[in-house]
């Protein structure tokens, strides 16, 4: 174990309090380790953070590189090297320089780690041992250099083929998109025909006279845009109703035709009715596919809100547990926060409403103040006994008891003339 503090000492463990970027601390480990090759190298180190992001991440990127460069004199071929580094404009060059000496590199978030923190954690494994190592492998101004690309002649900028305009579809060069009942019925995805579509024309035919097709239905093919999560799903139900209405008008014509052909085409009217009802079974599958795919959607949806819910009151309970850890240290009262914008001390004047009462107070008049407080009191009111023996005794501990006579024959002279 190497750190730049001392190390609790630890049973059948080595440690050293050196520096892991200087030749001393080389020459330390050479001397506890002789001619002994290591298996796994862990680094855990961190420079002093503070002074700004891309300093921080610049110093942990170097530091993680001269850790590499400690791992790679004294690991055995076949060993794990572990780093902690920063996700930075420097993480990429680390993780090209870690595939250069090891045959599998895998970057990781454990558990332990805060997801709010920059730290992300490198495994490489199988070091390769190379018999001879590039100096500038360790070097940050080499692994850390900015790569510039020249281009070599102007006319290489410019494309020869003319490139497709994006965010339109093609030849689509419109923003509000109308589309009719039946487009919404046959479309394939009813998801992503309604994430395209702005409005739904209806006209007056049988469908949209149908008694599925109400009022709310109408205004929500006006503008979909502006449509809730119960709106669409509306729409997509009115959808399968349509296309079940359609499917049994189809057959009861099938079945018209049927009756009135002659008894010549029987056996092709018999096809013809296998083949409407293969093709309505494929229909109904089809439905049932697309509405299985819309609550997968709105599966989706819900799990998203609820994973919203879960951070909200981890927020919550976060802010909570911090409050218990304030008054715990004392740095709080139970119920009042110095941290607290609300003033709610014994002195919060927000109980007074009215310009008069504020002013006699300033005049110092506390007629009123008394008053209100006999009106409203609240749980941080200052409670006065009105026990006479503790007033007493508090008396008794300031004064003689020559002085403590006289004070209470006056007290009793007191309350003879006030009977």
């Amino acid at each position: 174990g190497v750190d730049l503090v001392p190390i609790k000492p630890i049973p059948n463990v080595v440690t050293l309090q050196e520096d892991i970027t200087t030749e001393k601390c080389r020459q330390a480990l050479r001397k506890e380790l002789q001619t002994w090759k290591v298996d796994v190298v862990l680094n855990d180190g961190a420079p002093n953070v503070g002074a700004s992001w891309v300093h921080d991440a610049y110093s942990q990127a170097n530091l993680t590189l001269m850790a590499l460069k400690l791992a790679c004199e004294f690991l055995c071929k076949g060993g794990w090297f572990i780093t902690k580094v920063f996700r930075s404009r420097d993480y990429q060059p680390l993780m090209w320089i870690f595939q250069q000496f090891f045959q599998k590199v895998q970057a990781t978030k454990p558990q332990a780690s805060r997801n709010e923190s920059a730290e992300i954690f490198v495994v490489c494994q199988g070091y390769q041992a190379p018999d001879k190592i590039d100096s500038k492998f360790f070097d940050p101004k080499y692994a850390f250099k900015d790569v510039e690309v020249v281009t070599k002649s102007v006319s290489e900028l410019v494309s020869k083929k003319k490139p497709k305009a994006e965010g339109y579809a093609e030849g689509d060069t419109t923003l509000y998109h109308r589309f009719t009942l039946m487009d919404f019925l046959k479309a394939a995805n009813p998801v992503d025909f309604l994430s395209k579509a702005n409005e739904i024309t209806l006209g007056d035919g049988e469908l949209e006279n149908h008694s599925s097709t109400t009022e709310e239905l109408r205004q929500c093919c006006r503008d979909i845009r502006v449509l809730g999560r119960k709106e669409l799903r509306a729409l997509l139900n009115w959808r399968t109703k349509l296309r079940r209405f359609l499917a049994k008008k189809l057959k009861e014509q099938a079945k018209e035709l049927d009756i009135n052909l002659s008894s010549g085409e029987e056996e092709e009217g018999r096809e013809e009715e296998k083949k409407e009802k293969m093709e309505a079974k494929a229909a109904a599958a089809e439905e049932e596919k697309e509405q299985e795919e819309v609550e997968l959607a709105l599966a989706e949806m819900k799990a998203k809100e609820l994973a919203e819910l879960k951070r909200k009151k981890k927020k919550i309970l976060k802010e909570q547990r911090k409050q218990r850890e304030r008054v715990e240290l004392k740095m709080d009262l139970p119920g009042v926060s110095i941290a607290d914008d609300g003033d709610t001390s014994m002195f919060s004047l927000k109980s007074i409403h009215r310009t008069p009462l504020l002013d006699e107070l300033s005049r110092g008049d506390m007629a009123s103040a008394d008053a209100l407080l006999e009106i409203s009191p609240g749980d941080d009111d200052i409670y006065v006994s009105d026990h006479e023996e503790e007033d007493d005794v508090s008396l008794a501990s300031d004064l003689d008891p020559e002085e403590l006579l006289e004070i209470e024959a006056r007290q009793r002279k007191l309350q003879r003339e006030q009977r």
